[in-house]
């Protein structure tokens, strides 16, 4: 595939450059409660107000990005400080869990999962460390999930879990959250630009646009790439590991390279590329899963993170 890279430059204000890893505060919702099992011991009032502890409890989960520095894709060196590398995300723990599962999106995840973050370990960590800290006075164990998918069977996925595992054949309680991925809901946009049944390229189209704006944002890549330092490598890294996963190019190849130096930074010709790219994965999937491209669209869940709360007794 063969895209034109050379398009108009943004400027922009500068963010976190962490691969996909966003505080995400807005309102969470109950989508649905239930008890495992049949016959009860186990109060199945637990899962509800564990998730509305874990919505109410604000906290910091604090990480490093120091495992990138050993990245094929990072560009520099590992002259930099603790503190230069360390980052501190602040919001409610529910929250905190979608984001870490956006953060840990996978490609080809039918076949052998291919992680776009490396820099998400010690987040997760801590987002652990927070959850077990806000219910360590608990008479019951829980563990908390994150589940993001663009779609139903997508080979697109992210996933994180965080508190105990459940022993096997435990009675468990489970309550169902969904929290905001930090991408707008696409259903009515695709819907109503679908020309008809057979117009799969263009949810495919919308749906990777929008994937892509959330994994490297293009205005605020931009100032990322136009300064210097850490902040710099850290969006060269971010771009070459989004199109070594999504592309399967070399970083150093040169539809990326040149839009990657200082001079010649170039994020919306980037990220056409890789959304073009993403474009041609996702079409294909679209066909094999869906009967017409009305049902694709209507099929995109992209714009939340399904949070699973699960409480039992010890």
């Amino acid at each position: 595939m063969t895209v034109s890279l050379r398009g108009r430059r943004g400027v922009s204000t500068v963010a976190d450059v962490s691969l996909a890893i966003l505080v995400l505060v807005a309102a969470i919702a109950v989508l649905a409660t239930f008890a495992d099992g049949t016959e009860r011991t186990h109060d199945p009032s637990q899962g509800p107000n564990t998730a509305e502890t874990l919505g109410a409890s604000t906290v910091n989960a604090s990480y490093s990005m120091e495992p990138v520095l050993a990245a094929d894709e990072f560009p520099g060196d590992d002259g930099y400080s603790d503190d230069e590398l360390q980052r501190v995300s602040h919001g409610p723990i529910a929250g905190q869990v979608g984001a870490g599962a956006v953060s840990n999106v996978a490609f080809d995840v039918h076949t052998e999962p291919t992680p776009l973050s490396i820099a998400g370990s010690e987040y997760v960590e801590s987002i652990d460390e927070a959850v077990q800290a806000s219910l360590v006075e608990s008479s019951f164990e829980s563990s908390v999930s994150g589940d993001w998918q663009p779609y139903e069977g997508a080979s697109i996925r992210g996933e994180v879990a965080v508190g105990q595992q459940p022993p096997p054949e435990v009675e468990t309680s489970l309550t169902t959250l969904a929290v905001p991925s930090g991408i707008p809901d696409l259903r009515e946009e695709a819907l109503g630009a679908v020309e008809n049944e057979d117009d799969y390229g263009t949810v495919a189209r919308i749906a990777a646009e929008a994937l892509i704006e959330r994994l490297v944002p293009r205005l605020e890549s931009q100032r990322a790439l136009e300064s210097s330092g850490l902040e710099r490598e850290l969006a060269v890294y971010r771009y070459r590991r989004v199109a070594t996963v999504v592309d399967r190019v070399s970083p150093d190849d040169e539809a990326i390279a040149e839009n990657l130096e200082r001079e010649s930074a170039d994020t919306a010709a980037l990220n056409k590329y890789l959304t073009g790219a993403l474009a041609v994965q996702l079409n294909a999937e679209l066909v094999a899963t869906f009967e017409t491209a009305q049902a694709a669209a209507r099929a995109l869940r992209m714009h939340e993170v399904t949070v699973t709360v699960r409480t039992w007794d010890p």
